[in-house]
């Protein structure tokens, strides 16, 4: 991203109130942005930074230096205030370590989908469970539901937006600012 991020830095215009980066970058592609943005204090000339995905992982990687985004992504740990949730990150910590990141929250869930899916089939049987996902709706542990369109097969899911950033008082040293 070296030669992205230099053009980037001579091509700043206006005020940064009026400036605001969307990383359409995941995982890797977006730490090593950021790290390569650091140095030239890039992260600073923006109002808002803000993605959709996994980034959680980046301001573990990064630590206290992982500036202020605005991600949009299933899951964030504090973000749920319910008991279903509690009792998952007290789980999850108690067996990992550190806190539930959105994959563990997508692994719990599709185990949790699956065994509605069986249950309502009545079968494993993998026709008969595919048949059963086609109007099935699940509660989650973020408090709403995962509806699936029969007609489509499109699953509609909660999304939650929170402004995480390196902070190294808070659990896995990511800070969460409020949660919507």
């Amino acid at each position: 991203f070296s030669d992205v991020v230099a053009a980037q830095s001579r091509g700043l215009s206006g005020d940064k109130e009026t400036r605001g980066l969307f990383l359409s970058t995941y995982g890797a592609g977006t730490t090593a942005y950021l790290q390569q943005a650091e140095p030239l204090g890039l992260t600073d000339e923006y109002a808002v930074i803000g993605q959709n995905g996994a980034y959680w992982e980046t301001a573990i990687a990064l630590g206290e230096r992982a500036p202020m985004l605005e991600n949009a992504y299933e899951y964030f740990w504090s973000c749920q205030s319910n008991e279903a949730n509690d009792r998952f990150v007290a789980d999850y910590e108690a067996l990992a370590g550190t806190k539930p990141d959105t994959g563990a929250y997508q692994a719990y869930t599709a185990i949790m989908w699956y065994q509605a899916a069986i249950e309502a089939a009545g079968s494993t049987d993998p026709a008969a469970v595919q048949a059963a996902f086609a109007e099935m709706s699940l509660d989650t542990i973020v408090g709403d539901s995962i509806d699936m369109n029969a007609e489509t097969h499109q699953a509609t899911q909660p999304l939650t937006i929170a402004p995480l950033f390196g902070d190294a008082d808070a659990p896995d040293q990511v800070g969460i600012e409020s949660c919507a």
